[in-house]
């Protein structure tokens, strides 16, 4: 499989300046939202079609090699924990072990701003 757990920030550091290591071309977006309250609503969406195509707009001429995801639980009286690097909120939270899942596309797809990208999740 293509897809690596990879810290995001720790690769931007080790890379040391920003033109050479990870950048967003999109803007993050929910690729899936799953009620955990609400049983007979998640039982639909996980036997429910297993792909589905979702399209991303590229903020800036870029190079894209790989998409990179992450998730967020969200609870009851605000609490949250999520897995969100800082190159995407530079108020994420920062703990040991925060990774996130990449899928590196092996090649490198050049684009152009305003651009869509259609990737099936």
């Amino acid at each position: 499989s293509n897809w690596w757990s990879v810290d995001l920030d720790e690769e931007a550091t080790l890379c040391g300046d920003a033109a050479s290591g990870p950048r967003l071309a999109a803007a993050p977006r929910p690729l899936l939202d799953l009620r955990l309250d609400d049983v007979a609503a998640l039982r639909r969406r996980l036997e429910g079609p297993a792909a589905e195509a979702v399209e991303i707009e590229v903020k800036e001429d870029c190079v894209v090699s790989a998409v990179a995801v992450w998730w967020r639980i969200e609870g009851p009286g605000g609490c949250r924990l999520s897995s969100e690097p800082r190159l995407a909120n530079p108020q994420a939270e920062v703990w040991p072990g925060k990774r996130q899942a990449v899928y590196f596309l092996g090649c490198e797809v050049g684009m152009l701003k305003g651009e869509k990208m259609r990737l099936k999740v």
